[in-house]
């Protein structure tokens, strides 16, 4: 099962896997999320239950943690947090609902404040190559519950007019 890392009025997804924007060099290699009228310092969720594998940070993604989920064994890095989480120890438990940091723009590849996020099977997703890293979005949505929608009530015959 997972969930959107970000929740609440405003929240919003942005930029998909593998966008190829002109102002890149490569296709994104992650997925993007914010808040309209501003995303600085709110809350980034786990997206998905699991343990916290390592906490980082890297010229490029700033300040990042990666998760990796219980259920299916994908390694989720969530990038340019605005400061670098602390958890006095890797694998803590983590869940859908767990607060893993808040959006930054930390890193020289953050456009702004926003959340990046990444996902593979391998333990470092912003090492994985392209066609490795698996599409968040796409994930998240597969685990929506699915409604069927409700059939057309019947309307009653229409009566004749007496002759």
């Amino acid at each position: 099962m997972y969930f959107e890392p970000i929740k609440g009025t405003g929240a919003e997804r942005r930029d998909e896997l593998g966008n190829f924007a002109s102002y890149r060099k490569r296709p994104h290699r992650g997925s993007d999320w914010g808040f309209k009228g501003g995303s600085e310092g709110k809350p980034v969720y786990a997206v998905a239950d699991g343990v916290v594998a390592k906490v980082l940070v890297t010229s490029e993604l700033g300040n990042c943690i990666i998760t990796k989920n219980s259920h299916d064994k994908v390694y989720t890095i969530f990038c340019h947090l605005k400061e670098l989480p602390k958890f006095s120890n890797m694998d803590r438990v983590v869940g859908g609902e767990t607060i893993i940091g808040h959006i930054g723009n930390t890193g020289s590849n953050s456009t702004g404040a926003h959340l990046h996020a990444a996902a593979s099977l391998q333990p470092k997703p912003q090492l994985a190559p392209q066609e490795e890293l698996l599409d968040l979005f796409k994930l998240i949505d597969a685990s929506k519950p699915k409604t069927t929608p409700k059939p057309a009530a019947k309307k009653p015959a229409a009566k004749k007019a007496a002759k």
